[in-house]
């Protein structure tokens, strides 16, 4: 923290160090110090998230002073969460949590790889996301529209952590005990793909998974996390709660399609194919383009 350093010149209490065999280098450790009389600054191995750092003082510390320091923890962990292009990943053992992976930034051309009105879309998206807005996202589509590489562009282009609930592990949302899986993870992103199950009419089992949705996204759970829920379909929206769809709960929407004729075309040409698409094209047509083509060709051979 070198704005601590030089406005305050805090004196170094403990400081640990982990050395990365990977990376040979030591990384960022526990870290305590003194800024002055009564306030101290501890950073957690975890990382740089606002839960991570925290300050110490006394009913004697200068108030003055301490809302420095806070000011200058505050823009130091939004500089420095060390989440963008990590995931969490929904894991179940004997209790509910999240394990950390990095995700590749795939590093797409919005413009090009998804049809008009969609850059505003994102624009706006990020905005919220940003904002730390509690509230329901849907992206919904055929498959091989784009739904999947846009999550992954967002996980690697938000400040906030990114959570992720596999679909075969959907189907614990609807247990009373995911919700203290949470405790850690205030202020996140939560993803769940291919989300049909859980969002469905509510009856049985979907009543409890679309109640916890409710309660996260525009409930009293959402006011104490903050936590913006993103859910991914390949099914039409009458299959869901219409609860789920109400203003104020719902931040985004989106409807992935293939990409029209004239944006297909110019994707294959840019990706060295001197063609025009006939039709409108998914972005796995246009990706295996050249496969495409040598089954056509070698089913011709045959007959077909």
């Amino acid at each position: 923290m070198k704005a601590l350093n030089k406005q305050f010149n805090p004196t170094i209490i403990f400081n640990k160090k982990n050395y990365d065999n990977d990376e040979k280098q030591f990384d960022h450790g526990f870290l305590l110090m003194e800024i002055i009389d009564d306030i101290i600054v501890i950073i957690n191995p975890e990382g740089y998230s606002s839960d991570n750092v925290s300050i110490l003082y006394s009913v004697n510390s200068n108030s003055e002073q301490l809302e420095k320091v806070n000011k200058i923890c505050q823009e130091f962990t939004t500089e420095n969460n060390g989440f963008k292009g990590k995931l969490g990943i929904f894991m179940k053992g004997s209790n509910y949590y999240f394990d950390d992976f990095d995700i590749k930034d795939p590093k797409i051309d919005l413009s090009t790889h998804y049809n008009e009105g969609f850059v505003d879309f994102d624009k706006d998206l990020m905005e919220k996301l940003e904002q730390k807005s509690n509230g329901l996202v849907i992206l919904h589509g055929n498959p091989c529209t784009g739904k999947t590489n846009y999550i992954r562009h967002l996980i690697c282009n938000t400040n906030r952590r990114t959570l992720y609930i596999p679909p075969n592990m959907a189907e614990y949302i609807a247990n009373p005990d995911f919700i203290s899986a949470f405790d850690d993870y205030s202020n996140s992103i939560l993803i769940i793909e291919d989300a049909e199950n859980i969002l469905e009419p509510r009856s049985g089992y979907s009543s409890s998974a679309v109640s916890n949705l409710l309660n996260l996204t525009d409930g009293l759970l959402g006011d104490c996390f903050k936590i913006t829920v993103i859910c991914t379909l390949n099914s039409s929206l009458k299959s869901i709660d219409k609860a789920l769809l109400r203003k104020g709960r719902l931040i985004g929407m989106y409807e992935f399609l293939p990409l029209n004729a004239n944006k297909a075309s110019g994707l294959l040409q840019k990706n060295g194919f001197e063609t025009k698409a006939p039709k409108a094209m998914t972005l796995a047509e246009i990706y295996n383009y050249n496969e495409a083509e040598k089954s056509f060709g070698h089913s011709r051979k045959i007959g077909f």
